[in-house]
Parts: C-alpha cells; structure tokens; sequence
C-alpha cells in the first residue's frame, strides 16, 4: 500500500478556539468508520470520536492544520451507501479531556441527500 505523503506533519499544540465547536446533536459509535481519501484514491483510516450534520472529532497521531481541506468517506450503520464529504479543518489538538490527539472538521461540502442521510443515522443511533 502507498504511504501517504500529505499527513507527515509535526503535532502541533494549537490553542482552543470555542467558535470552532459544534453544536447540536453528536453521534458516537465504534460501528462508524472514516478515511481521508488523498489526491491519488489512497484511503487513510481514521477513528471517529464523534460525528454531528456538521462535522466531526477524529482522532489521529497525524493532525493537519486547521484550514486544511480534505476529502472524507463515511461509513455509518443504517445507511448502505457511503458518504462522500469535503470538510476543513477547525481545530487540532493534542489531548483533550481524555479524547486523545485529533481534530475538529466541519463539513464544508455535503449534498442535501448525504446530509439527511447523516441526520437519519444520529437520529437511530440517539433512539
């Protein structure tokens, strides 16, 4: 497998920015599975800590910086498709009450299907 190039950044302890946090209902679930998916196709594993209709805490060693965008599939229980996403990066941290390094992404480009699709599967997975 092709090691991707454009995470090899140094972590970096970035200060919290309040503004950049989500509100509204998160979803937290070791059935959801993420991967950046780079320039090339290749597809980078992630964990999710938790997912919102608006973004995401991914956990990862490898942060990017906060503006970078990248491209994301989504793979969540009660939907049979994956989601395509664009998001951008809001925030990266080194530790953060016990959730461990990761960042903050908002997704800045999600169809009006794909999105009530994510919005359906947070609705189950809360009842």
């Amino acid at each position: 497998m092709k090691e991707p190039v454009f995470l090899q950044r140094p972590v970096i302890n970035l200060e919290q920015d309040d503004s950049k946090r989500r509100v509204g209902t998160r979803y937290s679930s070791s059935d959801a599975r993420i991967y950046i998916v780079d320039e090339s196709g290749v597809q980078i594993p992630l964990e999710i800590f938790d997912l919102s209709s608006s973004g995401a805490y991914i956990r990862s060693d490898l942060l990017l910086c906060p503006g970078d965008e990248v491209d994301l599939r989504l793979e969540l229980p009660f939907i049979e498709k994956d989601l395509m996403l664009r998001a951008k990066v809001v925030r990266g941290e080194v530790e953060e009450h016990g959730k461990g390094p990761g960042m903050g992404v908002s997704f800045e480009s999600i169809s009006l299907e794909n999105r009530l699709l994510l919005e359906k599967c947070i609705r189950k997975n809360k009842s």
